[in-house]
Parts: C-alpha cells; structure tokens; sequence
C-alpha cells in the first residue's frame, strides 16, 4: 500500500486546479497584456495573429493552460480573434 501511495503522491502534490473564476480572470488579464503589445497591434491577417500566439505561447507556455480542462469553452484561437475584434474597435489603438 506504501508503495502505490508513493508511486501516486505527485498526483496529490502537483500544480492546484485553478477556478473558472479564476481562469476568466486570468484570461482577461491576458487579454490587457496582449492588446497592449505592439507586435500583436501589427497582426492585422488570421495568419500573422496565429504566427504571433505560436511564438507567444512559446515564451509564455502558462498561458495555454487558460484554455485547457477546467473551462474548456474556448480555445485559444478563437480568444486571439475575439481580443483583436476587441483592440480593433478601441478608438485610442491605431493599428497597423
């Protein structure tokens, strides 16, 4: 028994699950990061934007799991589309 519970403890000591109040919070503060970044500003095709959160996400590998298991109401792709609809309709952003 000792030795199946230590073989599992990882499972019990791992990273905790975070709430979905939690997770949209987050998602909204990435969402204010991502629309101040200038680079993002310039993403003004589908393509550029995916090219973007590719290398995005690379740097920021957390951020992928905002779009993981516990709400897994949208994915990631679809929260680029809807922050740049969002930049694209404040009137203090000029895009490029």
């Amino acid at each position: 028994m000792d030795r199946l519970a230590a073989k599992h403890i990882d499972k019990f000591n791992g990273p905790r699950f975070k709430s979905r109040k939690e997770i949209l919070s987050e998602r909204e503060e990435l969402a204010s990061e991502i629309m101040e970044d200038i680079e993002f500003q310039k993403c003004t095709t589908k393509q550029k934007r995916k090219e973007w959160t590719l290398k995005y996400c690379a740097f920021h590998p957390d951020c992928i799991d905002l779009f993981d298991e516990v709400v897994n109401d949208l994915h990631m792709s679809d929260f680029i589309e809807d922050v740049w609809e969002r930049l694209s309709k404040t009137p203090s952003k000029q895009l490029t």
